[in-house]
């Protein structure tokens, strides 16, 4: 185990992406440019690439097929967005969390994504949890310069829980009328994971997705070559801590790096701890988690890294849910998770 307002909110959500985006090559060093057809988007309040294989077994795609594909996901992450987004004013989520009296009736994807987050706030024991909605409204760490009072955290904190949400058949209302949820912890890794699930339909023989910080990469390469994926240092975002190779699936990350405000000499960033109402102490600086589940290992990503290393790794080896880590501690030390040990390169 080796160890104007808007544009400002622009800026500040660009330069955090651009931070927090993995750097992704094929292995054999192929350019992408020639390789792929890359599709650039701004949806979901963040920024989303699309790499589409030009070529299926030695012939080419045409222009007008891949461009109808990369419409085609437009659209599905148009359409996530205006149910989850707790931003979006259309979003059935942001009703929910307006609106005293509202009961949502969920659709299949909606439930499919309460379910993931769910049971991963179940197996985590709270560490990652959906419900935290006001505060993080209380601390918007993209907007904000100082810390609030513990007076305002602690009623925000009073108002966050899984037991306030009522979940009956299709219907979601609210027992606590000021809850809110909020599904930024978990919502891009399930958009990777509905576009993943939408391309495999498709004659587009492999490729990869980026929604934020969340990767998805499907299909085989020819000569079988894995995906190459730099995982960002989480101490100078200019560079990498390593390469993890990856044949299929999601990778996602979280860090204190990504999002956060300084003030009297200390950071304070966007993963918040569901037991103290604060940004997350856990002497981590970032997680990166592997699984075949986009939604499940976005969540995962934000409850590891509010567990800590030591707990993380006790966790994974209970063994409830399937999925590989690498962590990078506040010194800079590296720990991996046994299985993806020989899957991951330390920059030397």
């Amino acid at each position: 185990m080796l160890t104007s307002k808007y544009s400002k909110r622009l800026v500040s959500l660009l330069l955090s992406v651009i931070s927090v985006l993995f750097l992704f090559s094929s292995c054999s060093g192929a350019g992408d440019s020639g390789e792929y057809a890359e599709y650039n988007y701004f949806i979901m309040d963040t920024y989303v690439t699309i790499k589409l294989a030009r070529e299926k077994d030695g012939a080419a795609l045409g222009k007008d097929y891949l461009d109808s594909a990369a419409a085609q996901c437009s659209k599905i992450l148009v359409d996530i967005d205006s149910a989850i987004s707790s931003h979006n004013e259309n979003s059935d989520v942001y009703r929910l969390n307006s609106d005293y009296d509202y009961i949502l009736s969920a659709d299949d994807k909606m439930l499919s994504l309460l379910d993931t987050a769910e049971t991963v706030a179940e197996l985590t024991n709270g560490a990652y949890d959906y419900t935290l909605g006001c505060l993080t409204e209380l601390w918007d760490v993209t907007h904000n310069t100082t810390p609030p009072s513990e007076t305002k955290i602690n009623e925000a904190l009073s108002h966050c829980g899984r037991d306030k949400i009522k979940i009956t058949g299709k219907r979601i209302s609210k027992l606590d009328l000021s809850v809110k949820i909020d599904f930024g912890g978990i919502g891009k890794g399930m958009a990777a994971q509905q576009l993943l699930e939408y391309l495999d339909t498709t004659d587009v023989e492999y490729g990869l997705v980026s929604v934020g910080g969340n990767i998805g990469v499907f299909g085989k390469k020819p000569g079988g070559e894995d995906y190459k994926i730099g995982i960002r240092d989480p101490h100078d975002t200019s560079d990498v801590i390593g390469y993890c190779y990856l044949g299929s699936g999601f990778v996602s990350v979280s860090g204190d790096y990504e999002r956060y405000f300084e003030w009297g000499g200390k950071r304070y960033h966007h993963i918040i701890d569901p037991k103290t109402g604060y940004p997350a102490e856990s002497g981590l600086s970032s997680v990166a988690v592997v699984s075949s589940n986009g939604a499940a290992a976005d969540a995962l990503s934000t409850a590891l890294f509010v567990m800590g290393a030591d707990k993380a790794l006790e966790f994974y080896n209970e063994g409830k849910i399937s999925f590989e880590a690498v962590m990078v501690k506040s010194d800079g030390e590296i720990v991996l998770t046994p299985g993806i040990a020989e899957k991951f390169e330390i920059k030397k």
